[in-house]
Parts: C-alpha cells; structure tokens; sequence
C-alpha cells in the first residue's frame, strides 16, 4: 500500500467500531501509543524513560553497530514531526515569514532579485516541503505553498544523504538480533534489508526527489572535502553563497540546527531556522490525514509496528524493497485474517479504480 493509501486501512477500521487503536512496536514488546478513531487524536505516549530502559534492555551485547540500528526514542518524536501530529515551536512565526516572502517575490519594486531558497540536510529528513509548507486562511483557501518558491539544492547535501544509504542486515545479524528482540519472526523479512540509517535517508531522499521533479530545486554543484563531519554544514553554506553571488541571486537558507544559522551569517546568507519544541502534549487533536503519514513514518524508522490485538502489522522495510518502492512511499500490510485482509483488498481496489478515473478525466479536459 502507499503511504496515501493507508487511509483505506484507517477508515475500516473506524467503519468496525474501533474507537482506538494502539501501535504497538513488537521488536520490544512495548505500545508506542494510542489513536483515537472518533476525534483524531494522539494520547498515552510511551515515556523516554521506558522506551529507553526497553531499547538498552533489548540492545545486542558489544555490537555497537547493531545496537545503534535500534531505534532512538528520538526516531518516535521525528516521526510526529515529519507527519505534522507535532508542529516546530516556531512554525507559525516561520510561515508568516514565509507568505511576507512570497508577497515580496510579486513586486520588483521590493524585492529587485530572484529569491531562492536554499535547503539543509535536515529539511528533507523532516519533511518539511511537502508536508508542512502551506498556509490557508480563515476561510480554508490556501494563501501560499511550496509551490510558490524556488529552491536551491547542494550537491553536498545529496552528498551527506547518501553516504548513509550502505548499512544492510546481513544473515549474522539476523541470528544475533533474534536472540534479544520480540516479535523475531518479523526479521525474517529482514534479510538483505536496509538498516535504520539508511531506512532514513532513503525517506529524506525521496523528499529530495520530491523537491526536484514537483518543486524544480536547482540543483548546486559541489562536493564535500575531507573526513571532518564537523566542517559538512561550513562547506554546504559556503557552497550556497558562491551561488548567490555568481548569479547575482538572493538566497534564504532554511535550517533546523541552531549552528547552521552562524554558518549562514558567516556566509552573508538570509536565514531561518525551525526549532524543535518540548513535544506533544498528553493528547492531542490531530488532522486525520496526519494519521497516514505517521503510521507510514514509524513503519519505515522502526522497521514494522503493530495494531494490537487486531493481528495487523505494517512493515516499512524488507529484503527486496525497491528505490521505486520508497520513492512511492510504499510499504507492506501483514494480515493474519484473511477475511479482514479481503475487505481491505476490496475498499483498496476501490478507491484505486476512482483515482485512476479521476485521472483519466483530469488527462482529457488537457
């Protein structure tokens, strides 16, 4: 199912009474939170406390590579952000800059130059573009989009994606993992998989991906230089201000690390920066749609999740998933009832069937 799919399994659920559904991440055995069905919400989160005790509990004995595989309680809290069920603590303060900047890009009288925006490795990890760049009014009618700007991509920032997409699970690692995670049957799917590292970054790249087929990201030469990781964002914001000035461009850049910012002021750059905020609250009201990003997220940061007690689980990984399943947003629906796995097959082909016709109607009115 694709990510814009998983509604379908939502809403049947919903459709059989469920009034709440709890994710359960089976590797520790332990429930990540709960879903309210009838007034979108998130409630009962797991503790960082408990989550990490669980983490450090289930954690392979002297094999640091294979410990750092499982997920960080920081994966949960990026997850909420990338899926919008958490907001930045300064991303209304942002937007508003955001739409001045797009009325000032109308009039040459206030802005004389091309505006670009220019992007951190971090924006696409959050996903930022296509999930929160759009504001609407009090009426509903959006006022701006990401659409509305131009944007400027580093090769450098490709660069650092990439370099963490080279971590697979070998057969070795599946036999230690097996021996302190629950739910082991699930890393039978795991051979030849990617590890969580790279799982992220395959989700930043297609964000990327994103920014360069729908939004026409110019794509910056460069390449980083040296092994220090600590000089990757000095070179990125130099590499955006040799563009600025050789086109003769205003360039923004737009961070989520604090540092970036005095790197972006080092190099004459515009900047903002999205700040991270202390998490959600206890419960918090959700925008249904946020609902299908979110359950896509964890699957692929976490590997698979479950919906307890219903004996469905979702795997954002498995041995054989393609580049053309990620850059989809695809991931794999496991049914234990082969009669709940028949309706969800049926609604499935449904709704696909109206969005083909829908299609092809939009095709012939061109």
């Amino acid at each position: 199912m694709k990510r814009t799919e998983l509604n379908v399994l939502l809403n049947h659920f919903s459709d059989e009474e469920h009034r709440h559904l709890w994710i359960h991440y089976p590797f520790f055995d332990l429930q990540l939170f709960r879903i309210d069905l009838e007034q979108p919400s998130i409630s009962n989160i797991v503790t960082q406390g408990d989550f990490e005790s669980e983490r450090l509990r289930r954690r392979p004995y002297g094999d640091e590579r294979l410990g750092a595989n499982l997920p960080y309680y920081n994966d949960l809290r990026n997850c909420f952000l990338s899926s919008r069920v958490e907001k930045y603590a300064n991303e209304k303060k942002v937007l508003e800059r955001l739409q001045e900047l797009h009325e000032e890009i109308k009039d040459p009288n206030k802005r004389p130059r091309p505006l670009f925006i220019a992007l951190d490795t971090n924006i696409f990890y959050a996903r930022f573009l296509s999930r929160h760049l759009q504001a609407y009014d009090e009426f509903g009618k959006p006022t701006f989009w990401a659409e509305g700007f131009r944007y400027a991509v580093s090769e450098m920032v490709q660069q650092e994606i990439d370099f963490q997409i080279i971590d697979k699970f070998r057969p070795e690692d599946i036999r230690e993992l097996k021996k302190n995670l629950a739910g082991a049957h699930y890393l039978d799917e795991f051979y030849n998989a990617s590890a969580r590292k790279a799982r992220l970054a395959k989700m930043a790249l297609a964000e990327m991906i994103y920014s360069f087929s729908e939004l026409r990201a110019v794509r910056i030469k460069g390449s980083l230089q040296g092994n220090d990781y600590s000089m990757n964002d000095i070179q990125i914001a130099q590499s955006y201000k040799e563009y600025s000035r050789r086109m003769d461009y205003d360039v923004l850049l737009l961070t989520a690390d604090e540092d970036m910012i005095y790197h972006a002021n080092t190099a004459e750059l515009m900047a903002i920066q999205l700040i991270i905020g202390s998490g959600i609250a206890p419960q918090t009201i959700v925008d249904p749609w946020s609902l299908q990003d979110l359950v896509h997220d964890l699957a692929v940061a976490f590997g698979v999740i479950e919906f307890a007690g219903l004996q469905i689980a979702v795997l954002g990984e498995w041995g054989g998933k393609s580049s053309e399943d990620y850059n989809d947003e695809r991931v794999k629906v496991r049914f234990a009832d082969d009669k709940v796995a028949g309706a969800i097959d049926r609604e499935l082909r449904l709704c696909r069937s109206i969005s083909a016709a829908i299609a092809g109607n939009k095709r012939e009115m061109f």
